[in-house]
């Protein structure tokens, strides 16, 4: 099923219809790691040493590992104010976020939806997932 859809997508590639194949097929792709839902199944498989950086993207936190820190630790992508503030990640591609007189939380503007969490606790998003599921608002996630 998740070739099905990433062979779909790939078809659109380059193209003006690109956006548009997304939105549609994004949400009918099953959630599961490429590994398991494509390498693990592919008869063929051609595997290279080579020396980089990886970061398994499972997190917001992830972008502390691959941008800088202020030096009160905040991470920040996009337009941001902090006040007496530190150990932040804030990523708002379009709006001003401002923190003031708060600590160690992770701020995602979203555009439609904005999550604000402590990081100690960023790993239980996937409960606010389940919980729009179970509430039929797969429109947002």
């Amino acid at each position: 099923e998740l070739s099905r859809v990433l062979t779909q997508i790939d078809a659109s590639m380059g193209t003006r219809s690109l956006d548009e194949v997304l939105h549609s097929l994004y949400a009918q792709a099953p959630s599961i790691s490429i590994d398991y839902g494509v390498m693990e199944k592919a008869q063929k498989v051609v595997v290279l040493e080579a020396d980089f950086s990886w970061n398994d993207v499972g997190s917001w936190e992830f972008l502390r590992d691959i941008h800088p820190a202020d030096k009160a630790g905040n991470v920040a992508l996009g337009d941001h104010v902090f006040i007496d503030a530190a150990g932040n990640t804030v990523v708002s591609p379009d709006r001003l976020v401002a923190l003031v007189g708060i600590d160690d939380v992770v701020v995602v503007d979203g555009g439609d939806t904005i999550l604000v969490c402590r990081r100690d606790r960023v790993q239980e998003v996937k409960e606010i997932v389940r919980t729009l599921r179970d509430r039929e608002r797969d429109d947002l996630i």
